[in-house]
Formats: C-alpha cells, structure tokens, sequence
C-alpha cells in the first residue's frame, strides 16, 4: 500500500537533501536539534491557517512551510542514522511530529465546520496512534496507508493554494479527505500490525 502514498517518494527526497544533511552533520548538529525546529515550522503553518481567515495571502506561506516541514522530517532521521540514534530523539521526533499535527489540524479545526475538522484530527491521531502501537510491538512504525504525514501536507497545501483564490470553502473538502483518508489509513495500519503480529 506504500506506493498509494506520498511515503514512497522519501527515499528520493531524502536522497535530494543528503548534502544538506552532510553539512549538518560536518556542522556537529544534534538530529534532536532539527527536529525541535521543525515545531516553530508547524506553528508557522498553523498561524498562516488561521490568521490566513482576516488576511488569505497568508495562505501563501503554507505550501512552503510544509516542504520545509517535511525537509526537518526527513533530515532529522537521515542526520541521527549518520551520526548517533538515540532513545531519546526516537521519542523527541514522535512528540514533535503529534505537536505539530494538532497545531496544523487544530488550526484547520477553527477554519472549518467543526464535524469536519473534529474527525480530520481524531482520525489523524487514531492513523498515528496504530503507527506507534506497531513500532511498541514490533519495533517498526507501520507507516502503510493513503493518508500519511505527506499526503496531510500536500492536500492542506493545495487547500490554502485554492482559498487564496476561492476563500475559506476551499479548506472543508481538504478536511473531509483527511477525515475520510484517516480512517481508511487506521484500517489500513490495523491490518498491517495484526497480520505481522501474527
């Protein structure tokens, strides 16, 4: 199911930013210190959501915060498999990422009608939840599914793209493709997870 997902393309974009991530590296820079800038990213995309409503050029900004988003995500593991993993960051990263989920659906959440941004984030963190249920027990993230990190950030991206142009209609179908995508994408982990634990 990977190849339905924008997750199959992060092996050539973590590939495209292997020369930042050896600088980086030659710099000294922790991997837990590229994940911690990708929260103050988040929060950015977040505010844009939201204030985007009294100014939509600040809609704008979305598209670019999540690809650099998705660059401190894909840095970070590529830095810590270069230089040191630890416990630690393995935890740090997956805070981070589920902060940074509920600030940018949260924010969603505000802009939208509230049914739909409510089962945008549940069904996002119930996706997440059995990700990490599957790395607990089996010491990998079942990262399969339709609706992964990428995919969120490509459709809330084309989202504010859309409500620049066409206004705040633009972000509740955004929303019920995530809801509806998360759910799928849970069913989707719940499998994976039992039949490898199996």
């Amino acid at each position: 199911m990977k190849n339905l997902t924008l997750y199959a393309i992060k092996p050539r974009f973590v590939k495209a930013l292997n020369g930042v991530t050896d600088g980086l590296a030659t710099a000294g820079v922790s991997p837990d210190t590229v994940t911690l800038l990708a929260l103050p990213v988040a929060l950015l995309i977040a505010v844009a959501l939201g204030v985007g409503t009294v100014w939509p050029v600040l809609w704008l900004i979305v598209p670019a915060g999540s690809v650099l988003l998705m660059a401190a995500n894909a840095i970070d593991g590529s830095l810590a498999r270069r230089t040191i993993a630890t416990k630690r960051g393995a935890v740090l990263n997956e805070l981070v990422d589920r902060l940074g989920d509920v600030l940018i659906l949260g924010s969603l959440y505000l802009i939208v009608p509230a049914g739909a941004g409510g089962a945008a984030l549940v069904s996002v963190l119930l996706a997440e939840m059995v990700a990490l249920i599957g790395w607990g027990a089996l010491g990998t993230r079942a990262l399969v599914g339709i609706m992964g990190k990428p995919d969120r950030a490509m459709i809330i991206s084309c989202a504010a793209v859309f409500g620049f142009f066409f206004g705040l209609r633009a972000f509740t179908p955004a929303a019920v493709m995530i809801a509806v995508g998360g759910l799928v994408t849970t069913a989707q982990r719940v499998i994976w997870v039992v039949r490898h634990a199996g």
